[in-house]
Formats: structure tokens, C-alpha cells, sequence
């Protein structure tokens, strides 16, 4: 969108960012609208910016994504961050690469998973939390929606096949890592948000990405992402046993934003749905899948 009277630019949100950055923003278009954020890709004469403005309501968190972020921009893992606010409007501005993913490199993006669990395996932060399964669930049925009721049915018979996972490494993970979460940087890839970044199984994020691929029959990526993994951190025995484990266990205790006075539409449940569905299909076949990833 460009600058026009009545944009979104001239709302107020974008005010203090111009006169942080020191240069008038002369184009602005908004690239991503979330549950928990929005981002605008902003440029002024000279460089371009993506503008992150946090819709969540907890300091903390966002403080701790902020951090991480920075650590990681310092060893060429993330954008660095040109500014930050936390206030009546809490916003990141971060640097932003000109290049394009056109085609996917399931190794690079492998490789950068496996430099961020090296590099944050040196990251101590005392007050982040361990992955929480405490949120409240009650009343949470999205008024009587079939796709939330069968969702807790599908959490009901994961808990009867998972068990506490045997291992004892944890550290400080991404939480999130998607491709919608990696930038492009002249020669390598860059991640962000670190929103969701936790102390917790490394294996975690593996699998995340793993459950989704081989859900759509893409063993090829898959193995080449491990491959990328690998060649940076390597997974012990333990971690390739308990890999499927591990995010069957996540998902069956986790209940964040399903609590009843979350904005969730039905979408929102049908996806949770869908991934609690692929993981149940993959637990009792885990052992012939896991002899065609490693």
C-alpha cells in the first residue's frame, strides 16, 4: 500500500517508527495478519524494514523472543533488529533480505535448525519457562463446535498411547519452526519469531517439521532435512527412539489458545485437528518410518 491519506501508515502505529529509524517511510504493505501479530514490510530511501507489531499481551514472552533474536542476529542465524518498543504498542523492526525462498532447500533449512540448537545450547535465560501444559480448558467447546469436541476426543486416545519421554537433554528450542518463520539472506537462510521459544526436547523441533512432511509423503525432504540437521547437531539413539513420541506427547498435553475467551475460529480448530490426525497415524508405524529417515 502506499502512503495515501487514510492508510494504515497514518493511524498512529507507525509515528514513533519513523522517528526511531531516523528516515521517512515511503512505501508499506502488509505481508502477514495473525492471531498473534501482524507484520508490514515498510521501506524508506535507502532500506527496507519488516515491522512486526505483537497483538499478546505478555512483556515477558515478548521480551524473550527479542532477546533470543538478538543472540542468534549476532552469529548470522536471524535479522538483526534495528528497534524495538514495548509499550502501549509493542513492535520489532528488523532488517529484511530482498531475496525470495522460490525454490525450497530442505538441507539449508535443516542446517539452520541444527545452528540454532548449537548456539542456543549456550543461551541461559533463568526466567524462561519450560514448556507449559497448564492452560485452563474449561468451557473451551467453541459453542458446541464439532471440529474443538472431536479434537479433544483424538487428545483423549493420544494419552493412551504416549508416555513421558525418556530424555533427559533440554535446552532452549525455536518452538515454531516452520518455513513461514524462515527469511532469505543473499547465500543462506535467516529464522524469526521466537514467540513460542521454550526450554524443552531439541527433538522437538525436528519432529515438527518431520510429522508434516512425511504426512504428505515427502520422505525425500525429510531425509534431506536431517541430513542438514545432522551435519551441524547430532541425534542420539535416545532422540531418534522418542522422536514421534515426544510430539504426540506435546500435542495431546497441549491446550494453549483453546481457552474459552480465545478468538479462534472453526479454522483454527480444524488445523490443530489435523495435526493431532497425522500424528496418530504415524505412532504404530513409527519404527518403519524411522528406518527410512535415518
Amino acid at each position: 500500500m502506499s502512503l495515501e491519506k487514510g492508510s494504515q501508515m497514518d493511524n498512529g502505529i507507525f509515528d514513533p517508527i519513523r522517528k526511531r529509524i531516523g528516515e521517512d517511510i515511503i512505501y508499506c504493505q502488509q505481508v502477514n495478519t495473525g492471531y498473534i501479530n501482524d507484520v508490514f514490510l515498510i521501506c524508506t530511501k535507502n532500506a527496507r524494514y519488516y515491522v512486526k507489531i505483537f497483538r499478546i499481551n505478555n512483556s515477558q514472552k515478548i521480551l524473550h523472543s527479542i532477546s533470543i533474536q538478538k543472540y542468534l542476529a549476532m552469529r548470522n542465524i536471524s535479522p538483526r533488529i534495528i528497534v524495538e518498543d514495548i509499550g502501549s504498542i509493542t513492535y520489532i523492526v528488523q532488517e529484511a533480505f530482498p531475496n525470495k525462498i522460490e525454490k525450497r532447500d530442505w538441507v539449508k533449512y535443516g542446517e539452520l535448525l541444527g545452528k540454532i540448537h548449537y548456539y542456543l545450547e549456550s543461551y541461559h535465560d533463568t526466567e524462561l519457562s519450560a514448556f507449559s501444559f497448564d492452560q485452563p480448558t474449561d468451557g473451551c467447546n467453541l459453542n458446541g463446535s464439532q471440529s474443538c469436541q472431536e479434537l479433544f476426543e483424538v487428545k483423549a486416545v493420544l494419552k493412551d498411547m504416549v508416555h513421558t519421554p525418556c530424555l533427559d537433554r533440554q535446552q532452549v528450542i525455536h518452538g515454531d519452526y516452520t518455513w513461514n518463520n524462515i527469511v532469505a539472506d543473499t547465500l543462506d537462510y535467516r529464522a524469526i519469531d521466537y514467540d513460542e521459544a521454550k526450554f524443552y526436547y531439541p527433538i522437538y523441533d525436528v519432529a515438527k517439521v518431520i510429522i508434516d512432511v512425511i504426512s504428505s509423503n515427502h520422505f525425500k525432504c525429510a531425509v534431506d532435512f536431517l541430513q542438514g540437521y545432522q551435519s551441524v547437531c547430532s541425534i542420539s539413539n535416545d532422540e531418534k527412539k522418542e522422536m514421534i513420541n515426544v510430539y504426540a506427547y506435546t500435542l495431546m498435553n497441549d491446550f494453549s489458545g483453546l481457552d474459552p475467551q480465545a478468538n479462534k475460529d472453526n479454522h483454527f480448530f480444524q488445523k490443530r485437528l489435523s495435526k493431532h490426525k497425522d500424528v496418530l497415524s504415524h505412532i504404530e508405524e513409527y519404527n518403519r518410518l524411522k528406518d527410512r529417515l535415518f
